[in-house]
């Protein structure tokens, strides 16, 4: 439970980040943060992914390791 804890507050932090409200108001028009954040979600995704992957491929490849 602490560790899903410690990485809400982590997440939370983007609410509270000055640069992401200076950002936000910076942009052109109303609409085009939204298409910033639809892509950087995605990109988290791709990324969060591909960490994954390299993790479980280095668990099938070296099953004795205890942490690939």
């Amino acid at each position: 439970m602490q560790f899903v804890l410690v990485w809400f507050f982590i997440a939370l932090w983007t609410l509270v980040d000055p640069a992401f409200h200076q950002r936000c108001y910076a942009a052109a028009s109303e609409m085009s943060p939204g298409g910033g954040f639809l892509w950087s979600v995605v990109f988290w995704i791709v990324f969060d992914a591909m960490t994954a992957t390299a993790g479980l491929y280095a668990r099938a490849l070296c099953p004795a390791w205890s942490n690939p």
